[in-house]
């Protein structure tokens, strides 16, 4: 099931804060498809992307492998420890770092043939080795930039190994005494500016000015602590000494792994794992990348680059993404390497996934897979992977689909939408599978006032948002062009239930005379008349009281099933409404079970049953609206501040209102005592779900524990 975040977390304020934590008890996986639908040796896949990011489908591959290039088809000694590919700044020759051997070969890009190699550098008229290194840098002006990474220096040299300049560890403010320098990657920026990544420094980046002058640090990460880490610390605290709480493991900010350069001079850092490992640094080392989908768009700070599941089992081995190499084309083109499993991704400027292919699973046999993946290149046309492990340089070239998708992407976020038409025809054509292919043309449809059109292609590639602006164009042609029967009609059906009121209310037409179905229906009108009825009356039915959790539940999952389009996007084969169960009866019955026993050590008059039906009637205002949001959301335009948002979020605080004032009544307590009480439950909600998503965990890993024993055994 996918969401529109921005709608519908404010439909749900009281239950999708503890709902989210109940979710995670049902540990799920997305098992990604691919195909082989060109003669390569590998897969190529996308995601056909919703808010969740994660469905994926086969794709034409955007690149074919070429050549492997190794110490034999170069003529010289094998790669040993090869560590670092990178282009000249012109793109006609490929530098590879060979660190083990202590030397880089430099080759011709057009007929790949050794043209130079430098197998030392000179300082001094003293040789110096640089084995160990393992990244460099080729300036504008050819000049090399060694990190020399054993021996804690930057070589600066040029083509010929004389060294122009060394740079060690600065001293002075602001440099901390336990950073060891050990640079592991270098850039430099259109203004001349250098960047050193040191290995285990998490401060960010060394820069220096184009006169080799230590300016700082620049570009660190930040500990992201998550809600349920933040909690588990927090009790875990509680049982433990101050010496054991010293000697716990501090979370420390991501490493950066790798650094690029883009033809603009934004700078690009990657991390290994987490969420966000992939940044553009502004002026201030901000994040400047963006994912947008729909009416939303998120710091990339928030998304996670790779894909779920983050381990991948293979022939009984566990493979973990770990993106390690980072490069950036001249259009503007992110790719990333992902060494542990042995792929490589291509994302655009919004952050979309386009492309991942190539494997090899620690195997590389075959030309375009891999063992070891850890360094990349790219100028556009062709990419460059070095692989550590097979000491091997595979060259991809950019297929004639890669040609078209490239340039059907630009258009589009270029705005020429018209242009590109033409070219995501063709796309479609070749690979139905292609989702901004969809997208392209609604848009285009859309500027050419083809709103239909617009609206059905926008459909297929889950854009929301040009189909909600087709849609409003479309509802008020109709509109205008049949406005006068329409208004007659609603008049008429203004008129009939005004009559229907007056005449019911004089010959009491709709009167409830069950006192218990009375009393739940009066709670959203007549909450305190209702409280005193089920209080001091009686007239609790727990039959009535199931009903309307039943009621409930499905109006939830009507909400997520029919829905609107410009609201909702389903996939009814993926959808699991057992998720919803948790979030809305799971959390209902969780807060009844605690508030219960909470109030009831409080002072509380309240019973089970009682507890349990008021909050169950209270649950009326939620479920109108769900009602009001399935029929609604097919006839109301979407927009970025959508009138369901404010609706949704006044139905929240009208039901938390109800339960408040119905804890009043139902335990005898003043509303302020109500008020604490209530937050009182919700934090040994949050404590239980905690506690149980804890005890699920350790259960579903001595289960694994014990599947995987039984493999070993059974292999052996």
């Amino acid at each position: 099931m996918i969401h529109n975040k921005n709608i519908r977390t404010h439909a749900k304020t009281l239950r999708r804060v503890v709902a989210l934590v109940l979710a995670l008890l049902m540990l799920g996986t997305c098992t990604v498809s691919a195909a082989d639908m060109d003669d390569v040796p590998y897969y190529s896949y996308t995601y056909w992307e919703g808010p969740n990011r994660y469905d994926a489908v086969p794709m034409r591959a955007m690149y074919e492998s070429d050549r492997q290039i190794n110490g034999d088809t170069l003529g010289t000694e094998s790669l040993r420890d090869a560590e670092f590919v990178c282009l000249s700044k012109d793109g006609s020759e490929l530098f590879i770092l060979d660190s083990g051997n202590s030397r880089i070969l430099i080759v011709e890009t057009e007929g790949y043939t050794l043209t130079d190699e430098i197998t030392s550098v000179v300082l001094e008229g003293e040789e110096l080795e640089f084995k160990g290194a393992t990244g460099m840098y080729i300036s504008a002006d050819d000049e090399i930039f060694i990190a020399d990474t054993d021996n804690k220096r930057v070589l600066v040299c040029n083509r010929y190994g004389d060294v122009l300049r060394t740079l060690v560890k600065p001293e002075g403010i602001g440099v901390p005494d336990e950073l060891e320098y050990r640079p592991v990657r270098i850039t430099m920026d259109n203004k001349g500016y250098l960047y050193v990544v040191c290995e285990g420094c998490y401060y960010g980046m060394l820069v220096y000015s184009d006169t080799y002058e230590f300016l700082g640090f620049h570009g660190s990460y930040v500990v992201e602590q998550s809600f349920l880490s933040t909690v588990k610390g927090w009790i875990t605290g509680l049982f433990m000494s101050n010496e054991k709480n010293d000697q716990q493991i501090k979370t420390l900010p991501a490493e950066i792994s790798d650094i690029a350069v883009d033809r603009k001079g934004m700078l690009y850092t990657l991390s290994g794992t987490g969420t966000g490992q992939i940044k553009r640094l502004g002026l201030n080392g901000n994040q400047t990348l963006d994912h947008k989908f729909g009416f939303t768009s998120a710091s990339a700070d928030t998304i996670n680059f790779g894909e779920n599941p983050g381990v991948y089992w293979h022939k009984h081995y566990q493979y973990s993404l770990i993106f390690y190499g980072i490069t950036v084309d001249p259009q503007g083109f992110i790719y990333a390497i992902d060494s542990g499993r042995s792929r490589v991704f291509v994302f655009d400027e919004e952050c979309r996934m386009i492309s991942a292919f190539a494997t090899g699973f620690s195997e590389g046999n075959q030309v375009g897979t891999f063992v070891t993946p850890n360094s990349i290149a790219c100028d556009g046309e062709k990419l460059y992977v070095l692989d550590f492990v097979l000491g091997s340089v595979t060259v991809f070239n950019l297929t004639d689909y890669g040609k078209l998708y490239k340039e059907a992407e630009l258009l589009t976020m270029d705005g020429e939408y018209e242009a590109a038409m033409g070219l995501w025809k063709e796309i479609l054509q070749l690979d139905a599978n292609n989702q901004r292919a969809y997208e392209g043309l609604g848009k285009a449809m859309l500027s050419l006032g083809n709103y239909e059109e617009a609206m059905q292609y926008a459909k297929q590639g889950n854009d929301q948002q040009t189909y909600a602006q087709a849609f409003e164009v479309v509802q008020k042609d109709y509109l205008s062009r049949n406005f006068w029967w329409i208004f007659l009609l609603c008049l008429a059906a203004v008129g009939g239930v005004a009559a229907l009121l007056v005449l019911s209310k004089k010959r009491k037409l709709f009167e409830i005379k069950n006192a218990k179905l009375r009393t739940a229906l009066m709670v959203p009108f007549h909450p305190f008349q209702a409280f005193q009825s089920l209080k001091y009356q009686k007239n609790t039915s727990i039959g009535l009281a199931i009903l309307f959790i039943v009621v409930y539940y499905l109006a939830s999952v009507s909400e997520d099933l029919y829905g609107g389009f410009m609201y909702v996007i389903t996939d009814t084969s993926n959808y699991n409404a057992l998720y919803t169960l948790l979030g809305s009866v799971g959390v209902l019955l969780l807060w009844v079970i605690v508030n219960w026993a909470i109030c009831i050590l409080s002072d509380g008059k309240g019973t089970l049953k009682e507890v349990f039906t008021m909050s169950a009637y209270c649950m009326t205002p939620m479920i109108a609206f769900s009602v009001v949001f399935v029929v609604a959301s097919h006839l109301i335009p979407a927009t970025s501040t959508s009138t369901f948002g404010l609706l949704g979020t006044i139905m929240g605080i009208y039901t938390v209102l109800l339960l408040l004032l119905g804890m009043t009544v139902v335990h005898e307590y003043s509303f302020f005592k109500a008020m604490g009480m209530a937050l009182l439950s919700v934090l040994c909600m949050l404590l239980a779900a905690f506690v149980i998503f804890s005890v699920t965990l350790l259960t579903q890993q001595f289960i694994m524990f014990f599947i995987g024993l039984f493999n070993e055994i059974k292999l052996r």
